[in-house]
């Protein structure tokens, strides 16, 4: 009576930079099959197999991070090669026209570069509204006027500024109540406001209240007023005060 052993096959590795990723190892029966499983480790991406010297289809554009390879009907030792490597991303970086985020334009950063990008305003009357990464906010993670991100992925980066605008606030003395009516509004910086008043019929204007300076009127044939705010540079409220 003869006993034959089941033949028993080495399902070898060798992988080019340990550190990149894993690959398994084992053994597998005659006739059976075995999977490589393969796994880049963070940052990386499998960018070549080759089993027992044959190389399988190039996959390094297609930044994979892990795979089964499935060997199957085994009748022999099999060896299997992996190689890792780095991603790099494609990052894309601009800002509108009211401003500017330099480095700009197509970037390619290695997994793990440090970017660090400046953002600066057209001139003192203008401001960044928003910066997005991937459409996420992340205005408030700079630091004086400038931006620092680790690149872990492809990433569109998108500077947002616009004209700073100023309020032109009205405040109608109590006594002004249903008396007239004053246009309050926005201004962009360094440009010119026009405040209308106008007093009701059978009011007039007794007076109005510009940065403490009072303008007094009180005729009354003083039913129309404008006053200008020009080269706009901040909030600005005016007081204004209608009498019958």
């Amino acid at each position: 009576h003869v006993v034959f052993a089941d033949s028993v096959f080495q399902m070898t590795k060798r992988i080019y930079y340990p550190y990149m990723g894993t690959v398994s190892e084992g053994e597998a029966h005659c006739g059976g099959s075995y999977d490589y499983e393969i796994h880049a480790n963070e940052g990386y991406h499998i960018s070549s197999i080759s089993l027992d010297y044959a190389t399988e289809p190039a996959i390094d554009s297609l930044r994979i991070a892990d795979s089964v390879v499935t060997v199957s009907d085994i009748h022999a030792n099999h060896h299997m090669i992996v190689d890792f490597a780095l991603n790099t991303y494609d990052v894309t970086v601009s800002a509108n026209e009211f401003g500017t985020i330099t480095p700009d334009g197509d970037l390619t950063p290695s997994h793990g570069d440090v970017l660090t990008f400046t953002l600066a305003a057209m001139n003192p009357c203008h401001e960044l509204v928003t910066l997005t990464l991937n459409d996420e906010d992340v205005t408030d993670q700079i630091v004086a006027d400038q931006f620092t991100w680790t690149a872990d992925t492809d990433a569109v980066i998108v500077a947002t500024f616009a004209p700073i605008m100023y309020a032109m606030n009205v405040v109608y003395d109590p006594a002004s109540t249903g008396l007239g009516t004053v246009n309050a509004g926005t201004v962009e910086c360094d440009s010119t406001y026009q405040y209308n008043i106008v007093a009701n019929h059978g009011s007039h204007i007794e007076s109005y209240t510009l940065n403490g300076v009072t303008t007094t009127l009180g005729t009354n044939d003083d039913t129309l007023a404008t006053v200008d705010i020009v080269a706009a540079s901040q909030d600005t409220t005016l007081t204004v005060l209608f009498a019958i």
